[in-house]
C-alpha cells in the first residue's frame, strides 16, 4: 500500500513541478501579470511542500528515511538484479515484523553472511538465532505529531517507557529540567517543527544532529532565532 501511495503523492509532486514551470514560462511570454504569478505560484509552492513533507513521511516508515531534499541520484530507488518477489515480500514481512526498514534488514543479513561465510557454505542464510539477536536489537519508539505548542519537562520523557520523535509541532519547548543526557537518552528526533526552544546552556550541536527541517530555534542563553 505504501508503494501505491507514494507512486500517487510523487505523481502528483511532479505535475505540480510541471505547473510551476509552465507559470513561469507563461510570465515569461507576458500571458500573465507578476501578482497572478506570485500568487499562483506561492499556493503551488504550498501545494508541493505539504506532498513533498507526506513522501517523506512514507518513505520514513518503509525504508528508513530518505530526505526528498537529498539529489536525484541520491534518491533513485536501488534495483537488484534477479531478486524474487516473492523472496522480497517475505523479506518486506520479516522487516515489518521486526520493526525495522528493509534496507536495515537486507544490510544486516548481508553483514551476517559475510561474518559465517566458509568454504562449505554455497549461500549465506540469517538463522531464526540471528533473527532473534536482531528483534533484540531494534529501537522502540513513539511519534508525537502535529501539536500547536508543547512543552516538555524531565517527568515526561523520565516517564516513557521508549524514545520519542517530535514532528509536526508549531512551538516545541523543552524544560530546563530536561539536561542534555537525558535529551540524547530519551529524544529520537525533531523534524518539521516551526519553533524549538531549549534550556540555557543547551549544546547547540546537539540539538541540530538531533534536528531536520526545522524552522528556528532558540537557546535561553541568548533567546535569539537562529535559522
Amino acid at each position: 500500500m505504501h508503494g501505491a501511495m507514494l507512486l500517487s503523492y510523487q505523481g502528483l509532486r511532479d505535475e505540480i513541478t510541471g505547473e510551476i514551470e509552465e507559470c513561469r514560462s507563461r510570465l515569461e511570454r507576458g500571458e500573465m501579470s507578476g501578482d497572478e504569478m506570485r500568487g499562483l505560484l506561492s499556493d503551488l509552492l504550498r501545494e508541493r511542500e505539504m506532498i513533498v513533507e507526506e513522501v517523506d513521511d512514507l518513505r520514513e516508515q518503509r525504508y528508513g528515511w530518505v530526505s526528498e531534499a537529498q539529489s536525484y541520484r541520491d534518491s533513485m530507488k536501488l534495483m537488484l538484479s534477479g531478486v524474487d518477489e516473492g523472496a522480497y515480500n517475505d523479506l518486506e514481512s520479516a522487516a515489518s515484523r521486526l520493526n525495522m526498514s528493509v534496507g536495515r534488514l537486507l544490510n544486516e543479513m548481508m553483514g551476517k553472511a559475510v561474518e559465517k561465510r566458509d568454504d562449505s557454505m554455497d549461500l549465506p542464510t540469517l538463522s531464526s538465532e540471528d533473527l532473534s539477536h536482531l528483534r533484540g536489537e531494534r529501537e522502540e519508539s513513539v511519534k508525537i505529531n502535529h501539536v500547536g505548542e508543547l512543552v516538555v519537562d524531565r517527568g515526561d520523557l523520565e516517564e516513557m517507557g521508549y524514545r520519542v520523535r517530535f514532528s509536526h509541532i508549531r512551538s516545541l519547548e523543552f524544560d530546563p529540567s530536561v539536561d542534555e543526557g537525558l535529551f540524547h537518552e530519551k529524544v529520537k528526533g525533531i523534524s518539521h517543527c516551526s519553533l524549538v526552544r531549549f534550556p540555557e546552556g543547551f549544546s547547540k550541536l546537539l540539538a541540530y544532529a538531533k534536528s531536520r527541517y526545522c524552522s528556528n530555534y532558540e537557546f535561553a542563553a541568548r533567546m535569539e532565532a537562529e535559522q
